[in-house]
């Protein structure tokens, strides 16, 4: 018998959060432009997890000119993001937030999933670690100590 173990880094940050704190960064200036550059440098590329069940999903765009408030079609008719997530997670989203884009993977498109999912940043945490905590030697080390575990041929 073989076992793999898989470890995953979650940060407790949302996307939101990170988002928010990108804008009050001076290194962008005070252009809109420069500001969503900057973002969209930090956040498109990265892997998220839902908050609401737990998948990972690749950030592909940011939706600048859409919001929770946007519709989008579904079986019963047009519904906004806001009132879905509330009515089926329970969750009350800020308005005032872009929607990050994911394109579906391989897999999702042999099920018959072709369009893209739009997510809103507040219901999305932040996968693996920033060039800033992997500068942190000390963390590194605790996190090599806890992941890192004795492996054993498998036959």
């Amino acid at each position: 018998m073989c076992v793999e173990v898989t470890h995953k880094v979650l940060r407790t940050d949302t996307v939101l959060q990170i988002m928010n704190d990108l804008r009050q960064n001076p290194q962008f200036g005070g252009s809109r432009d420069a500001i969503q550059a900057g973002i969209e440098k930090e956040i498109v590329g990265t892997i998220i997890m839902t908050t609401y069940n737990r998948k990972t999903y690749r950030v592909d765009e940011i939706l600048w000119d859409k919001r929770p408030r946007d519709t989008f079609p579904t079986k019963k008719g047009p519904v906004t993001y806001e009132d879905y997530y509330q009515n089926k997670y329970q969750a009350t989203l800020n308005a005032n937030q872009p929607m990050l884009l994911s394109n579906p993977k391989p897999k999702d498109i042999r099920r018959g999933m072709t369009d893209p999912f739009i997510f809103p940043p507040e219901l999305c945490q932040m996968t693996g670690l920033t060039e800033k905590l992997r500068e942190n030697f000390q963390l590194m080390k605790a996190l090599g100590d806890n992941l890192h575990m004795v492996s054993t041929k498998c036959n």
